[in-house]
């Protein structure tokens, strides 16, 4: 059985594609071979040179998340665990602490509103197969301004948090870069939800994407993980998604959650729940067969 990344190269008919994975242009990896403009804007500024490097990737988990996710807007709506969703986002940045360093991307973030209308902003973590990578699967170090309280926009136990996770990544056989974006995603947003300063330079940072959250007292704030699940033909692939998802929802999650009474709890979604979701919401019959044929025919199948 071929690997399940020579499947999703060998599944390209339509472009060349190298031996490593890669097609020649980015837009061979986007349905229908264009990118809207304002979607394309919003790449450029919020992840500088991705569009001409790991988005020509079979395997790029922003092009990954590009194509489920950029038909929603007005006239297109998402519906999702009772939010209406009519807006999309991609590459928003975040600021995990009060310092001048490299602000963080979300891969994707909608906009809509629930039953009952309050308005509901869910940030997207989007997964592709990086946690099949062994070079990604190594003890790593929480940065030291995390375990400094100083550092961040208000005094927290977040710190504490970052403390307890330097156990956690001791192991070098785990997806360990996984929880460190998670934890610093978290950061960031409970930061935007509780600090003036966070919301302005969040807003300030993403003001030409047209995202701007004026009160975060009337929006509320969600988490979450979008993650491709490999059909249980790829074996090992599989095995490693299974123990991601263990290891996310056994030990991060909790930790977390018991360590930081006030955080956003994550949400863990597949994309094989979400293409389910999809299906009789998209209008478009050859976004579907898209999907399908690109990503899904390689997937987990929801039953």
């Amino acid at each position: 059985m071929e690997n399940l990344k020579v499947a999703l190269r060998n599944g390209i008919s339509t472009a060349s594609v190298d031996a490593n994975g890669y097609l020649c242009n980015f837009l061979d990896n986007v349905y229908g071979n264009k990118m809207i403009e304002e979607h394309l804007l919003m790449f450029e500024h919020g992840s500088g040179s991705e569009l001409q490097s790991k988005a020509r990737a079979v395997h790029s988990s922003s092009m990954l998340g590009y194509n489920f996710f950029s038909w929603i807007d007005e006239q297109h709506p998402f519906v999702l665990d009772n939010v209406t969703y009519t807006k999309v986002y991609f590459e928003i940045q975040l600021h995990p602490l009060n310092t001048n360093t490299f602000p963080a991307n979300m891969d994707i973030v909608l906009d809509g509103k629930s039953n009952d209308d309050k308005r509901i902003v869910l940030f997207i973590e989007s997964k592709f197969l990086e946690y099949t990578e062994k070079q990604q699967h190594k003890k790593m170090e929480i940065p030291v301004s995390y375990t400094r309280p100083k550092k961040y926009f208000d005094d927290c136990n977040w710190a504490d948090v970052a403390e307890k996770m330097k156990e956690v990544f001791t192991d070098n056989t785990q997806y360990n870069e996984g929880l460190k974006q998670s934890f610093c995603h978290l950061v960031a947003l409970d930061a935007l939800r509780n600090n003036a300063k966070a919301l302005k330079d969040f807003n300030d940072n993403n003001k030409y994407t047209g995202l701007q959250i004026a009160d975060t007292t009337k929006v509320k704030i969600l988490f979450a993980n979008a993650i491709y699940c490999p059909s249980k033909a790829y074996e090992e692939e599989r095995k490693m998604y299974d123990d991601y998802e263990a290891l996310y929802k056994k030990l991060f999650m909790p930790l977390v959650n018991n360590l930081h009474n006030n955080s956003i709890q994550p949400k863990w979604y597949n994309y094989s729940q979400i293409c389910q979701q999809m299906e009789s919401q998209i209008s478009d019959p050859e976004r579907i067969a898209f999907l399908q044929r690109r990503y899904m025919d390689f997937a987990e199948i929801c039953k």
